[in-house]
């Protein structure tokens, strides 16, 4: 008979569709629960019915207990959680006040001894901006201490963690990207959708910019509509700016002020998101501050060189020419000269050749897991063998 898997409960916020493949990869191994604590996220509305489907382990949404000062609270609600589903390990998100709360319940003895990981999806530059902050710094301290492990995003932010005292072993480095067979799959399913919008937006003899994420202050935008505008060259270009937010109707006038080649179509997900990646030659992304940036990771895989913000996590992820620029994102002329040297080398869209390109991403999904699950496994033996 074969063994039981060992069972993972893991406390996440809502669900993000950059996050199904990583849930799934660990339950392939283990017994996962996922206890999500939003019902959807608080920045984008994504259909998580639809995602929740992809799940291959079992998840519920994990209500708070009641909310002191707008700040949720789900303390006797986690503790019955964890005694209900008796897991092995459990792994929450950032330093959430889920997590604190399990921390708690560990110092004072009322967990036998389950480990417990956080995954930190932060930047290098937002590790550096917490840790400068008296009271972040000392509750992120008393964590690190309690903690049995992290999950983090770089090799930059691995080496932060271990500079503010959390042992190297015990931190394993996963980047936020998705798997590219699946991914490859969704890309052929949007082709016809690629082809609609080539003719609905008249696309044929240009150059297309791809920017996609939420219309607010961090993203940037302003900056990115004000280059861009500024650029002769940039007659037969087009700055196509997917999604929504705060700032949209703001963001739009701007754009339609300063240049008629740049589109703001509005918000898409699923194929009809995905088919915008299709039909981009260049993505940019120049927010200000970035946890991440999933769709650096959708946009190589979909083949499209990068111009990257360099106070994004997914910088770490350019490492060459052909991938891409990493620039100051408070440079505006510097912005200016990556969005010149990538197009350059670009020929204009003909409005006829929509296919799959090669992936530019500089590693494979299965690879990005290893690690994750490398230490999930070292701290359930370790845990068991005492």
């Amino acid at each position: 008979m074969a063994d039981k898997k060992k069972k993972i409960l893991i406390f996440h916020p809502a669900l993000a569709p950059y996050r199904v493949d990583y849930f799934n990869a660990l339950t392939e191994k283990y017994d996962v629960v996922l206890a999500l604590s939003k019902s959807n996220a608080s920045s984008q509305k994504f259909d998580q019915e639809k995602l929740r489907g992809m799940l291959l382990c079992s998840s519920f949404v994990f209500k708070p207990l009641l909310f002191w000062r707008k700040r949720p609270v789900y303390f006797g609600k986690t503790l019955r959680c964890i005694s209900k589903n008796r897991p092995d390990i459990i792994i929450c998100s950032e330093f959430s006040p889920i997590l604190l709360e399990v921390l708690i319940f560990k110092t004072i003895k009322l967990l036998k001894n389950i480990p417990i990981i956080t995954i930190i999806d932060d930047s290098p530059a937002m590790v550096r901006c917490k840790f400068n902050s008296f009271i972040k710094r000392n509750i992120r301290g008393w964590a690190l201490r309690h903690l049995n492990g992290l999950i983090v995003l770089s090799d930059e932010v691995k080496k932060l963690y271990a500079n503010y005292g959390m042992n190297t072993s015990k931190i394993a480095v996963s980047p936020l990207i998705q798997n590219e067979i699946e991914f490859k799959k969704q890309l052929i399913a949007a082709l016809p959708i690629a082809n609609d919008y080539a003719k609905q937006y008249s696309l044929g003899n240009k150059k297309i910019l791809l920017y996609v994420g939420r219309f607010t202050a961090v993203k940037n935008q302003i900056a990115l509509i004000e280059a861009f505008s500024e650029m002769e060259s940039m007659q037969n270009t087009v700055l196509v700016m997917i999604g929504e937010g705060e700032l949209y109707m703001e963001l739009t006038e701007l754009a339609r002020e300063r240049s008629k080649n740049i589109l703001c179509p509005g918000r898409f997900e699923g194929v009809d998101l995905l088919a915008w990646y299709l039909l981009g030659q260049c993505f940019i992304l120049p927010s200000i501050s970035e946890v991440f940036g999933a769709v650096v990771n959708e946009a190589l895989i979909a083949g499209i060189p990068c111009i990257i913000s360099e106070l994004a996590g997914a910088a770490s992820l350019i490492s060459t020419a052909e991938q891409g620029r990493v620039f100051d994102p408070y440079d505006k002329n510097a912005l200016k000269e990556c969005i010149k040297e990538k197009l350059s080398g670009i020929k204009v869209f003909d409005g006829n050749k929509i296919g799959l390109r090669d992936s530019l991403m500089p590693m494979m999904f299965k690879d990005s897991v290893v690690q994750s699950i490398q230490l999930i496994s070292d701290l359930i033996e370790e845990n068991n063998s005492f």
